[in-house]
């Protein structure tokens, strides 16, 4: 079977690094692939061939002499921004590579800890990471709104071309600078030295960046300053565009995530000999990290079906209490130090609708207390008007009553680490729970305090589905406008 040639660029300055390098790439994984690695000492020899020559990834030594470190990962960067970029480092510049994967790295792999297995899987991952980044990079360039994402520190990371018109800069002068701007949606604004004064209308909104929490700043012509047809047809082309991205992002990332749990599963097998303590620890770590983005992209592809009303609930009867149960025995570990509590009256009415979507809906609900809470969730449940109330409480930061209303909405939700600065973080479960809840007629919402505080209500029997609304088509004549409606 023939494979993939990956020629990869390593800029190290270390020669005994260098050697090992070549030696673990040039080492028997299983694979077809073949690895041609071309050296470079230094951050300025790698721009020179980089010149000259095409790679599919690079390797660089955060700590190579003569240009190392964030300043030279912003150099290669910007000689080639489509290279993916994988990092080597000691152990005490952890925290500098951390750094360096908000700055546009792919991965970084620590000096000591790497196979050939390991290394190579880090070079196929990367390439496939740069590869969806830059759909996505692709995606808001074709975007007429201006579009800026920035890090967790303010740092732009991507701008499109519709940006670069409005601010009067080029995304080469913007990206890696600080972007100041107010932490919450509403109305701005825009002055530049070298475009003229621009009111706007900018949300902000919860994204993930290269593997890393970001925010997508919108900026959109005031309303006052555009028609209404306008803002009708905009908002449906992002829909269109929203849905092909959620469809290709989520086929394309669940293709890397089944190859990473494949690979886990073969070292935890360890067929070449036990694990160290610290290799299990690693292992494990990657086992949590690939099991939490695997249920995210199940949340991303369930979202596509679960918007817009278009969710059909079965209508079967079936019990709470089970679910509860159910729920606890998940629970039930304490991992991460969190304990989680399931208690419920006695009686509980029998409920009717689709019982695996309830439990999607619980687990996502506890999920969101767990990610928050400092030790302690609390499930409780209890009769109420006809129907169940599930309460879903934490011992975290609360949310701010002004926050609340943003809570179940698409690709936004609080980052309650961050309430007092107003951070946004994405909520893709939390928009399920609304869309679940309200297939059965209930309803979810969440109240402000201490702690967070999260309920859903389930009517004992939900009222029959409402008929779907006539579609309108509209066609325009000279004289006046025609309108014609199909019945559903």
């Amino acid at each position: 079977m023939s494979g993939k040639t990956y020629k990869v660029l390593l800029i190290e300055g270390d020669t005994d690094e260098t050697s090992l390098v070549r030696r673990t790439l040039g080492g028997a994984d299983g694979s077809p692939d073949r690895f041609e690695v071309v050296e470079a000492v230094r951050v300025s020899s790698a721009c020179h061939l980089l010149d000259r020559e095409d790679f599919d990834a690079a390797i660089l030594d955060l700590g190579v002499p003569q240009g190392g470190g964030l300043e030279g990962l912003a150099r290669v960067r910007a000689q080639r921004p489509d290279l993916p970029i994988l990092l080597l480092t000691s152990l005490h510049d952890e925290p500098l590579a951390e750094q360096a994967l908000k700055r546009g790295a792919q991965d970084y792999l620590v000096k000591g800890t790497m196979d050939c297995f390991l290394l190579k899987r880090a070079i196929r991952h990367a390439v496939e990471k740069k590869k969806l980044t830059a759909l996505v990079e692709r995606l808001l360039d074709q975007d007429p709104a201006a579009r800026v994402v920035v890090d967790a520190d303010a740092h732009v990371l991507h701008a499109n071309p519709a940006a670069e018109a409005l601010f009067g800069a080029a995304a080469r002068d913007l990206v890696g600078k600080p972007f100041a701007y107010p932490r919450d949606s509403g109305s701005v604004t825009i002055v530049s030295p070298r475009a003229d004064e621009s009111p706007a209308e900018m949300t902000v909104s919860g994204v993930d960046w290269n593997g890393e929490p970001a925010r997508l700043v919108t900026f959109r012509a005031s309303a006052a300053a555009r028609p209404a047809a306008a803002d009708d047809a905009e908002t449906k082309r992002l829909e269109g565009i929203k849905a092909l991205f959620t469809r290709r992002f989520n086929h394309e990332m669940r293709n890397i995530i089944s190859t990473v749990k494949t690979a886990v599963f073969c070292l935890k097998d360890a067929p070449s000999g036990p694990l160290s303590v610290r290799q299990a620890r690693l292992v494990d770590m990657i086992t949590r990290n690939v099991d939490r983005q695997a249920r995210l992209f199940d949340k991303l592809g369930d979202l596509s079906r679960f918007e817009g009303g278009r969710l059909k609930a079965s209508r079967e009867p079936f019990d709470l209490g089970a679910l509860l149960g159910e729920l606890a025995r998940e629970n039930g570990s304490g991992a991460g130090g969190v304990e989680v509590d399931v208690a419920s009256s006695a009686g509980l009415p029998q409920l009717e609708g689709d019982a695996d979507l309830v439990l999607q809906m619980l687990r996502a609900l506890v999920d969101n207390a767990r990610r928050h809470a400092r030790s302690r969730v609390t499930v409780e449940a209890s009769e109420e008007n006809g129907g169940v109330r599930v309460g879903v409480l934490d011992d975290g930061p609360g949310v701010a009553a002004d926050k609340i209303a943003g809570l179940f909405t698409s690709f936004s939700g609080l980052d309650r680490r961050e309430a007092a600065g107003g951070g946004f973080n994405g909520s893709l479960g939390l928009t399920m729970c609304r869309e679940i809840a309200e297939a059965h007629g209930g309803r979810v919402w969440a109240d402000a305090g201490e702690g967070g505080r999260f309920f859903v209500f389930l009517p004992a029997r939900p009222p029959a589905p409402k008929p779907a609304a006539p579609r309108i088509y509209v066609s325009s004549s000279r004289s006046r406008p025609t309108y014609a409606a199909e019945a559903p």
